[in-house]
């Protein structure tokens, strides 16, 4: 990915940063508001169980939670521009297939690949924050990028309540496409790659593999813990 050339002594490149780090965090966010309040009339219209719904949410925060772990390594290694952007594109990508999703398996699927891309957002939001800002502005600088995160959770359930209820829930997923297509080219024009200066290190996959399996066993237990327990007592 090419990017363009700009003087390292160009005093607004910190906030074009922000500008484009807040974009991406509110994209990524704002999506699991709208989708909670959409998700009744997703279920209806693939006729889910409760289980069956209940991991369309819980898929994407389980892959999210792990691959952020995993993707700060990778980034490391790989560049933390190149990354973000990729997860951008991944982001973008997923919202605009989601909505043509033919059944709730295809949704679930992609779903974790959304998830993937929303990590390599969330991952490297920070520390692109951090290389760009000096130390006397770095506060300031993370400060509005949280600013921007939270706007969107609270703007999530009312945006997917309008959206749903206007357009129908293929348009919770559609709604992400323009934003993520805007954020990304205006990444692509802005963000600088910093030099790697530490040699590359291996990706700790087995580290990333046991937590993957922690975490989806407990979040199974806690889901399905009730109905086996119900079915034991029998």
């Amino acid at each position: 990915m090419t990017q363009r050339k700009r003087p390292q002594n160009d005093l607004m490149y910190p906030w074009y940063v922000l500008s484009v780090t807040s974009l991406g965090a509110f994209l990524v966010l704002i999506n699991m508001g709208t989708l909670n309040v959409a998700l009744p009339e997703l279920s209806r219209y693939f006729h889910a169980d409760a289980t069956t719904s209940s991991w369309i949410l819980l898929s994407y925060m389980l892959v999210n939670t792990i691959l952020i772990l995993v993707f700060g390594q990778i980034s490391d290694i790989f560049g933390k521009r190149r990354m973000y952007l990729i997860g951008l594109g991944v982001f973008t990508v997923t919202s605009l297939l989601l909505g043509y999703s033919p059944n709730v398996e295809v949704l679930i699927l992609l779903r974790i690949l959304q998830a993937a891309g929303g990590a390599l957002v969330v991952t490297n939001t920070t520390p692109l924050i951090s290389d760009a800002f000096p130390k006397s502005k770095l506060g300031t600088g993370l400060g509005l990028n949280i600013l921007s995160a939270s706007i969107a959770q609270v703007l999530g359930p009312v945006a997917g309540g309008l959206v749903t209820t206007a357009w129908g829930w293929r348009w919770v997923f559609w709604f992400n496409v323009p934003f993520g297509i805007t954020a990304f080219i205006w990444g692509l024009q802005i963000l600088r790659e910093k030099p790697l200066t530490e040699p590359r290190t291996k990706v700790d996959r087995y580290g990333g593999i046991l937590v993957f399996i922690a975490l989806a066993g407990l979040i199974i237990a806690l889901s399905k813990g009730e109905s086996w327990a119900g079915e034991t007592s029998k």
